[in-house]
């Protein structure tokens, strides 16, 4: 158990059995942010080398993605049942490492009231050496090249402002691209857009020493 962390069997006992088979990072937060549990898949991928870690009991990226994960973290448990915010976490290198997902809890998992979790993180690996992701994104849902260019970005920065800077277009263009996207992927969100970017380009995998 990393340091900080309350001990799992706080936890329902057939919930902490259920959770080591599953093969997903999967991490419950407390009140305070601080984790109460995590399973065996999330220790392999918070050990820090892809930009994901345990630091003082609490869950930490690197720099570049530090204030998103902290806000994030904020709003899941400051709220109940909410929709799941997303996020892509980049590696000490810059490039995508791992997906994820933060939902507020609508019921306590946890037995003590004082250990209760409120939400979970929940993360994939990225598999490496993605192959033209654009013009894949391209052909399969029949989007421009300025579209796909404009996809993947945002897939990669999280950020529709910083995705245009990027590509050296305006916001309001970007903006425009982006509503011509999620028509033609059938998204209503940006998180649901990350998810099928991240599906059809085959991203989302584990690495292959794990």
């Amino acid at each position: 158990m990393r340091d900080g962390m309350t001990h799992p069997e706080t936890l329902l006992p057939w919930l902490r059995t259920t959770l080591s088979w599953v093969s997903t990072g999967l991490a419950f937060l407390d009140g305070a942010g601080n984790c109460i549990f995590i399973n065996p898949h999330a220790e392999m991928l918070l050990d820090g080398h892809l930009g994901l870690r345990i630091a003082h009991g609490r869950l930490r990226a690197h720099k570049s993605d530090s204030e998103k994960l902290e806000r994030m973290i904020e709003a899941a448990i400051a709220s109940e049942g909410t929709p799941h915010a997303l996020i892509t976490v980049h590696d000490l290198a810059g490039k995508p490492s791992l997906v994820l997902a933060l939902r507020a809890l609508e019921a306590p998992v946890s037995q003590s009231t004082a250990q209760q979790a409120r939400a979970v993180a929940i993360m994939r690996a990225v598999a490496p050496q993605i192959v033209d992701a654009e013009e894949r994104l391209a052909v399969l849902f029949s989007l421009s090249l300025a579209e796909a260019s404009l996809a993947w970005a945002l897939f990669e920065t999280g950020d529709l402002a910083e995705a245009c800077q990027r590509l050296d277009k305006s916001l309001s263009t970007g903006r425009s691209q982006l509503r011509a996207i999620l028509a033609k992927t059938h998204c209503r969100r940006q998180g649901e857009l990350f998810r099928v970017i991240a599906a059809a380009t085959s991203i989302i995998g584990y690495p292959k020493t794990l």
